[in-house]
């Protein structure tokens, strides 16, 4: 597989023209593994207020042994080229990294981007057995200068939704929605039957079926946000959508699940990836295999395989549901210094207290430190734990959702408790003691040092208790006292967590 790194510059000219000139580089490492005949992208970058990605075949059918380069522009939202159109003149470069300064380029006529022509480039720049004198270490270099000499913008007229002014509107409503949230407070919704039932299949069953919703002038909708039900009204009349906040995204998303409004769904679950750092990952993830979205799932795990070595530090992993935290210790990728740090989080999780915010003591009743648990581990590392520093460029806070309006109708209720009703995450509140021999299962006993499970592991009284500890214990000793045979034992908590390359 190759790996790329890639660096975006932006030159302004500000001369008589305005000229606007750019630089992308790209490296490209494991160049001989790179799979011919097939196109590779850069990651998009912003030039002049759109889109743009940089593009390469090693090898095209009707040249297989030629080195194609691509410029082109990205239509990040339908028809958002339409009425645009840009001269750019473009320099294809491919840099030695042998000899400096005896780079090979290309200077290509100034062309026109638009919506018909989004791409250009030179589909012979060089033979791909001339490539090896600019080859260091498996790694080339590519490059695209380019200038936007002259830009056109001739947009089609803005179109009025002609429906934005029917949204909860009692001109020519045929139904009315009482809604009732989770604090028993109700607010009326107006509504068209016609636009409703052909935005989501559930309405249009509810609304068509014969049953009594059918003919019912109001129909009752218990265990759902007011601010959420406005927000999907407003997309099935307009098509727009605004989300403001983490709990915003999961009140939406849970009301889109519900109807089957599948474009907000999508946008709900791509805010919460875009949106993902370290005090979230574990409730985005938990959403995300709630409602079985695969590619928000995949991006947790591999966020938390990157950051795990943070993550054990955070607050917001004791909070994490055990079974996210199972997928997470489950995974081969992992950036954490050891195997007893891993341990050492199970058991500060699985003694965490909700209710005070803290690590339980067994024998005490008082305020204590995370690590005053008689199942936590001591605050001192044992022997080579010293964790590895990971930056936390991704590290952001807590979002509180608002908490809703009330209404006439409404029955007072404390701010305080509204606002934790409405706060993303929320904490797991189940039995932890009751899952902590599935998250033992997760943990590579075998891998960690012997005197460690001895001096740290055997003596905890309430790990030993739980269910199948003693095997795994009894499977880490067998594999430490087969020294050299030890590769006889192939099991899955016998190998070494593999370190998670980081995409910046």
């Amino acid at each position: 597989m190759a790996y790329l790194r890639s660096k975006f510059t932006k030159i302004t000219n500000n001369t008589s023209g305005g000229v606007l000139s750019y630089v992308y580089q790209w490296k490209i490492t494991n160049w001989s593994e790179v799979e011919p005949l097939v196109e590779h992208a850069s990651p998009a970058f912003d030039a002049d207020g759109l889109r743009w990605v940089f593009k390469y075949y090693k090898g095209r059918q009707k040249n297989p042994q030629a080195l194609s380069l691509y410029l082109g522009i990205l239509e990040t939202t339908p028809g958002c080229l339409r009425g645009i159109r840009k001269k750019v003149s473009i320099i294809f470069v491919l840099e030695n990294l042998r000899t400096r300064g005896m780079d090979f380029g290309k200077v290509e006529l100034p062309v026109w981007f638009c919506d018909k022509h989004s791409t250009w480039g030179e589909e012979n720049l060089i033979g791909l057995e001339e490539i090896d004198r600019f080859v260091a270490n498996d790694t080339i270099s590519l490059c695209v200068n380019f200038e936007i000499q002259e830009s056109v913008i001739d947009a089609p007229p803005k179109v009025n939704n002609p429906f934005d002014r029917l949204i909860n509107s009692p001109q020519f409503s045929d139904v009315t929605f009482r809604v009732i949230d989770e604090c028993e407070c109700e607010k009326l919704f107006y509504a068209h039957k016609g636009i409703l039932a052909c935005s989501s299949p559930v309405f249009t069953a509810m609304l068509t079926n014969g049953m009594k919703e059918t003919y019912e002038r109001e129909i009752r909708l218990c265990q759902i946000n007011h601010d959420a039900f406005a927000s999907l009204l407003r997309f099935i009349y307009t098509f727009e959508i605004n989300i403001q906040s983490m709990a915003d995204a999961e009140q939406l998303l849970a009301l889109a699940e519900r109807f089957e409004v599948v474009p907000v769904r999508d946008e709900c679950l791509r805010y919460l990836r875009l949106e993902l750092n370290l005090d979230n990952v574990w409730g985005v993830w938990e959403l995300a295999e709630k409602y079985s979205c695969s590619k928000t799932s995949t991006a947790c795990r591999d966020f938390v395989a990157t950051h795990l070595g943070v993550l054990l530090d955070k607050s917001s992993t004791l909070h994490a549901n055990p079974n996210i935290l199972r997928l997470a210790l489950e995974n081969d990728e992992a950036n954490v210094s050891s195997e007893e740090k891993i341990y050492e989080l199970v058991v500060r999780w699985a003694s965490f207290n909700i209710s005070s915010n803290e690590v339980s003591n067994s024998t005490t009743s008082g305020p204590s430190q995370e690590n005053n648990s008689s199942i936590c581990m001591p605050s001192e590392p044992w022997g080579r734990l010293d964790e590895e520093s990971v930056d936390e460029t991704l590290d952001g806070d807590l979002r509180d959702g608002d908490s809703l309006e009330e209404t006439d109708m409404c029955l007072s209720e404390n701010d305080a408790e509204k606002a934790d009703r409405y706060t993303f995450p929320r904490p797991w509140e189940g039995d932890r003691l009751s899952a902590l021999s599935m998250l033992l299962k997760c943990v590579r006993f075998p891998i960690m040092q012997k005197g460690y499970l001895i001096d740290k592991v055997e003596t905890n009284r309430i790990v030993m208790e739980a269910e199948g500890m003693k095997d795994l214990l009894l499977e880490a000793y067998r594999y430490h006292l087969m020294a050299d045979g030890a590769n006889q034992l192939l099991l899955p908590r016998t190998k070494h967590r593999r370190r998670k390359p980081r995409v910046d």
